[in-house]
C-alpha cells in the first residue's frame, strides 16, 4: 500500500512539473520588445508614460495650451516666447507648448485715431506662465482699476476737435480728436482713474466746451461715456 502511494505521489509530481514547463515555454511575456523612452514603464504591453511625455512609446512630449482672452476695449497685441498675434476685443489667442515650460512674453494696447495715432495712454503687460500639464489653461488679459476707458458721444451742435482727462490735475492729459455731433459712441483710449477724475472737451476754437467730474467704480476694465449736449 505504501509502495503504491509513493508511485502515486511520484506520478502528480511529473505531471505537475511537466505541466509548468508546457506553460512557461507557450507564455509569452508581452513587455518583450516593448521599449518605453523617456522614463516610460512597459505594463500588460502598453507603455505607461511619465508626465509631459505620449505616444505608444512615450517618444512625444506632450503639447498643452495658454489661452490669453482680451477683456479690453482695444485690441491686444501680444508677444509670447517670440511668437506674435493680434487679440480682437473679446477674443482670444492660443499658444502650445511643452507642460512645465514657461510661455514668457509682453502686450500692450491703447485707443487709436482713424489715421493710427494713439489716444490716450498706452497700457502694457508682462507675462511669465507655466504650460499646464494637460489641457487648456486660460489667462485673462484686464486693464487694471488705475485706469479707466472713455467714451463720447456727442449731441450737441458742435464738432468735438479736442479734449482734456484730469483737467488741471497732475495727471492732466491731452489728446486731439474728432467727435461729429452725430450721437454714436465713439471709443477713445485710456487715462489715469482717481476719485475726482474729471474731462473737459472743447471745440477746435476752444470756444464751446462741455465739462464734468466722473464718479468711477475702480474695477478692471471700468469705462467712463461722457455725454456732450
Amino acid at each position: 500500500m505504501k509502495h503504491s502511494r509513493k508511485i502515486l505521489l511520484t506520478a502528480l509530481s511529473v505531471i505537475m512539473i511537466f505541466t509548468a514547463i508546457v506553460y512557461s515555454s507557450c507564455y509569452r511575456d508581452p513587455c518583450n520588445g516593448v521599449y518605453c523612452q523617456n522614463g516610460g514603464a512597459c505594463s500588460r504591453g502598453t507603455c505607461l508614460c511619465p508626465t509631459g511625455y505620449t505616444g505608444a512609446y512615450c517618444q512625444y512630449r506632450a503639447a498643452s495650451t495658454i489661452a490669453y482672452y482680451n477683456n479690453t476695449y482695444t485690441p491686444v497685441y501680444i508677444t509670447i516666447n517670440g511668437k506674435s498675434a493680434t487679440i480682437p476685443v473679446g477674443g482670444s489667442v492660443e499658444y502650445d507648448g511643452t507642460p512645465g515650460n514657461y510661455a514668457t512674453g509682453s502686450a500692450y494696447t491703447s485707443g487709436q485715431a482713424s489715421n493710427g495715432y494713439t489716444i490716450g495712454q498706452t497700457i502694457y503687460w508682462d507675462f511669465n506662465d507655466y504650460f499646464p500639464q494637460g489641457g487648456i489653461q486660460t489667462v485673462d488679459i484686464n486693464v487694471s482699476p488705475d485706469y479707466f476707458f472713455l467714451k463720447i458721444q456727442n449731441y450737441s451742435r458742435y464738432y468735438i476737435d479736442q479734449g482734456y482727462v484730469n483737467y488741471h490735475l497732475s495727471s492732466q492729459y491731452f489728446d486731439n480728436m474728432y467727435i461729429p455731433n452725430d450721437g454714436y459712441t465713439y471709443d477713445i483710449g485710456y487715462y489715469e482713474a482717481y476719485t475726482n477724475s474729471n474731462v473737459r472737451l472743447e471745440t477746435a476754437t476752444g470756444s464751446h466746451y462741455w465739462y464734468s467730474g466722473i464718479s468711477l467704480p475702480f474695477t478692471y476694465n471700468q469705462s467712463y461715456t461722457f455725454v456732450a449736449n
